[in-house]
């Protein structure tokens, strides 16, 4: 269990990324509750959950094939252009609104929606990989090793993302709407800036 307890240890960095995932997870919590959030947070972890069994079996070849590659990075740019303006412009919540619960397949759009976000940061698959590259260059792990300790990281990953997503909902009470709009605004300029980096990235390469 060494090699989990390492991967838990590694994951704890992973609450000093504020990254799209961050930013929207909280603005999840805050305009939409936590069992929505809950769902956003488990379709961004089935993102991180597939990346990582795609590196670990060798396959993230197929996903940074020349051929394909531009045409992903193209699509994540433009995704992340519109979802960058949609929040810039996007009314905020106000804590004393009634909110309406939605049927439950309504509710999963949040689920997909952490999916989505995940799955448009092309950096998110160089990270996964970039991070097995280093576990086998220092560790002498064995390939159950490597599992676990991916394992390891995806777990204390998960209850990072479900302790914000609680945290942030604990605090609701406390922001106001002009919070709740700079929150939109900082999600915005996130995904707008992410939006530049693949462009600068593909006009580089």
């Amino acid at each position: 269990m060494v090699p989990f307890f390492n991967g838990v240890f590694f994951g704890l960095v992973l609450i000093f990324v504020f990254g799209p995932t961050f930013f929207a997870l909280i603005q999840t919590s805050i305009q939409q509750g936590v069992k929505r959030c809950l769902l956003f947070v488990l379709g961004a972890f089935f993102i991180d959950f597939l990346y990582v069994t795609v590196s670990l079996y060798g396959l993230s070849d197929l996903l940074n094939n020349p051929d394909t590659v531009g045409l992903r990075n193209g699509i994540a740019m433009i995704a992340m252009l519109g979802a960058g303006i949609y929040y810039w412009f996007k009314a905020p919540y106000h804590s004393d609104q009634k909110i309406i619960i939605s049927p439950l397949n309504a509710s999963f759009k949040y689920f997909f929606k952490g999916m989505i976000i995940n799955l448009l940061n092309p950096f998110l698959l160089v990270f996964w990989i970039s991070l097995i590259s280093v576990v086998e260059a220092n560790y002498n792990f064995d390939d159950k090793g490597n599992r676990y300790f991916f394992l390891g990281v995806l777990a204390i990953s998960l209850i990072l993302d479900i302790s914000k997503s609680l945290l942030a909902q604990k605090l609701k009470v406390l922001i106001k709407p002009k919070v709740v709009a700079s929150v939109n605004k900082i999600l915005s300029i996130v995904m707008l800036l992410f939006s530049l980096r693949i462009g600068y990235t593909f006009v580089a390469s």
